[in-house]
């Protein structure tokens, strides 16, 4: 889960989509299953400081066809500013307008939403059971996990088992200071699809930036290797609080693992490319 952030921001309203939608060709049968709705109620009785990774992973297996329904209106804004669609759990004998995450994801990346459970219509938004970011419904519709582009998450893991063999430094840190080759370009779409090139657009005209550019930088000492580079340096946030707490929202719009960083100091961010070139 990506907590939310008690330091409130200027909200981010999601584009308008409808949200009565069919679910992809050939997995209706899978959908609205009020199984996976039950095992959700289950998995929701344990204590949040005991929700281990086993029990994130019956979760994510549970949420993705579980029958839900929608409450009017279809979202709020989180402490983080940033929009969730509320999906509630009908309650046994209730009759409903019945809704499920794996019909609703490509409206939520095209929304640019997260979406968060609730165990009942009634519970106020400080009482959601579990919140998915935006960046871990794309990797649910993309890559079928939660645990985002198996590229990234084999060299975060492969770097992990490096650290405790003894083999490298601090997995995810900077590269060596020695000389080697940095490839510096334009993200695909593979890497960063029209939804989340969208989505940073949004939040980085939120912080002035009228023209806002990024790039992709691929260095073999990094883990993971790709990272996208935001065009924006961080002396340009009023202080570092304001950076980190930026830098959270970003990381709620990209897969997990997905690797960014601010734009260097001496970067010129004319030659980055235009986000609006990516949607």
């Amino acid at each position: 889960m990506r907590l939310f952030n008690f330091l409130r921001r200027a909200p981010i309203d999601p584009e308008p989509v409808s949200m009565l939608v069919s679910g992809p060709d050939g997995r209706e049968a899978d959908m609205f299953s009020t199984e996976d709705t039950t095992r959700l109620h289950q998995l929701f009785e344990t204590p949040r400081e005991r929700r281990d990774d086993c029990w994130r992973s019956a979760f994510f297996t549970a949420c993705w066809n579980a029958s839900v329904f929608l409450s009017e209106p279809a979202y709020f804004h989180g402490p983080d500013g940033l929009p969730y669609f509320r999906l509630n759990l009908p309650q046994p004998g209730m009759r409903f307008e019945a809704h499920c995450l794996a019909g609703l994801a490509s409206n939520c990346l095209a929304a640019n939403a997260g979406v968060a459970f609730f165990r009942d219509a009634a519970d106020p938004i400080d009482c959601s059971q579990w919140v998915i970011s935006m960046g871990d419904i794309d990797s649910l519709l993309r890559f079928g996990d939660a645990n985002g582009d198996p590229v990234d998450a084999a060299e975060i893991a492969s770097a992990a088992s490096n650290l405790r063999l003894g083999r490298m430094g601090s997995a995810n840190q900077g590269a060596s200071e020695e000389p080697h080759s940095v490839l510096v370009g334009s993200p695909s779409r593979e890497f960063l699809p029209p939804h989340t090139a969208r989505a940073l657009h949004r939040l980085m005209n939120s912080w002035g930036e009228p023209d806002p550019r990024v790039a992709l930088v691929v260095d073999s000492q990094l883990r993971p290797s790709r990272n996208l580079v935001i065009g924006r340096k961080r002396s340009q946030f009023p202080d570092e609080k304001a950076a980190q707490f930026e830098s959270t929202r970003v990381a709620w719009m990209v897969p997990l693992h997905r690797g960014f960083m601010l734009m260097p100091e001496d970067w010129r961010v004319r030659e980055m490319t235009r986000l609006s070139d990516l949607f």
